[in-house]
């Protein structure tokens, strides 16, 4: 090896020194715990999403309330019960539905954040018998783009029962086998205690 090439690996050597050292000085770039390849917002978006929910829904925001301790995704910090009023679902749903989202606001922990009164479509998993969703679910909220809650509302099968109150058919078919059924213990304790009153004295 000549010397002019025996300089220069030196001098690559100590640059490559110099450059391995002032990395470690710099300081370390803060990087997000929670990146998501694609958030809702587009009509596009919320059909993908909708189609991977295992419950995708379209409702009304209309209560929210802290979760005690950790939720259903159990880290990143205590959780928030949303309430909402369906209108359609990928499964058959109760009228009222709640979904859990973690309390960091879209954070580094792929918190959620939705507002009482806002419409949404609103793709969740289940964790047992809790629905919750992130950051990165696809969660759309419906606003005045035309035609887009249309076509969306028609791609879920089912609505909800309407909830209904009982009328006095309804009630009278409920309670009419107890009733029957009250009524012939009545009747044979009856006849019981007649036989015995009509029963012959002996002597």
């Amino acid at each position: 090896m000549s010397r002019r090439q025996l300089s220069r690996r030196r001098a690559a050597s100590a640059v490559a020194a110099i450059l391995w050292l002032s990395s470690l000085a710099a300081p370390v770039a803060i990087v997000r715990a929670c990146s998501c390849s694609w958030l809702g917002g587009t009509e596009e978006v919320a059909v993908q999403a909708m189609a991977q929910a295992d419950v995708a829904l379209i409702g009304t925001v209309t209560a929210a309330s802290p979760v005690i301790g950790f939720g259903a995704m159990g880290f990143g910090g205590p959780n928030v019960r949303y309430s909402f009023d369906v209108e359609r679902a990928s499964v058959e749903t109760d009228a009222t539905i709640d979904v859990e989202a973690v309390d960091d606001g879209g954070g580094a922990s792929c918190g959620f954040t939705f507002d009482v009164g806002d419409r949404w479509v609103v793709a969740a998993s289940r964790d047992g018998g809790t629905l919750s969703t992130h950051l990165c679910a696809g969660n759309t909220q419906l606003t005045g783009e035309p035609g887009m809650a249309e076509r969306l509302l028609a791609r879920l099968p089912f609505a909800p029962a309407p909830e209904t109150d009982d009328g006095p058919l309804d009630a009278f078919v409920r309670f009419a086998p107890a009733a029957a059924g009250a009524g012939l213990v009545l009747a044979a304790i009856a006849v019981t205690a007649v036989a015995f009153r009509r029963r012959p004295r002996s002597g």
